[in-house]
């Protein structure tokens, strides 16, 4: 569809004209709702990074942290591990994974006595029907627009309610790697905004 054929005349042109028209308005109607599932999607994250962030002895509204996971939900992360010293052993890298109530047992620890702040600087989502992949590079910072202590890229995989096509994003994975001297986040990655890529909804 929305393909004319130019030897044809008369009638069946204008037919085919019609029919190249209607077809774009279609790829239009799902192009913009493509492009309102991705922007939810980077939204969703957005909601995450703010839950999370706030001053040191202000508690976080856990209760809508653990909303906005999907039932099964966990969090994975890698740890840098600590080289071998005179007093201490090697400790090798890691892969650890946590449940929403794990990560506020144990982060929500932290952010009682420190300050955190964690705010995006680059996204990129891509969605199919019911799921969807937010690549986010993010900057860790003890103030509101403070100079960076940590970056590094936070992997969203979201997904929706099968039986209502407009529920909200829920959060299956976070997982996410840090930055070091031995792996920086790509240059394309550190630019401030949003990018969305073509993608079938």
């Amino acid at each position: 569809m929305g393909k004319s054929v130019v030897w044809m005349g008369g009638a069946v042109a204008a037919t085919c004209v019609v029919a190249s028209t209607a077809g774009l308005l279609h790829l239009d109607e799902r192009a913009t709702a493509r492009e309102r599932a991705e922007r939810d999607a980077i939204g969703t994250v957005q909601a995450m990074y703010d839950v999370i962030s706030g001053p040191a002895g202000t508690d976080r509204d856990w209760d809508a942290f653990r909303s906005m996971f999907a039932e099964g939900g966990t969090l994975t992360f890698f740890t840098q591990g600590r080289p071998a010293t005179a007093d201490q052993e090697a400790v090798p890298p890691r892969r650890i994974s946590w449940t929403p109530d794990e990560y506020v047992e144990k982060a929500g620890a932290h952010m009682a006595s420190n300050a955190f702040y964690e705010q995006s600087t680059w996204d990129n989502a891509q969605v199919f029907g019911r799921i969807a992949h937010v690549m986010s590079a993010y900057e860790t910072t003890t103030e509101p627009g403070g100079e960076a202590v940590a970056r590094g890229v936070n992997s969203f995989q979201l997904v929706r309610d099968p039986a209502d096509p407009d529920a909200p994003w829920k959060v299956l994975m976070i997982c996410w790697d840090t930055e070091s001297p031995e792996r920086p986040i790509p240059a394309e990655m550190t630019r401030v905004g949003h990018a969305g890529v073509p993608t079938e909804d």
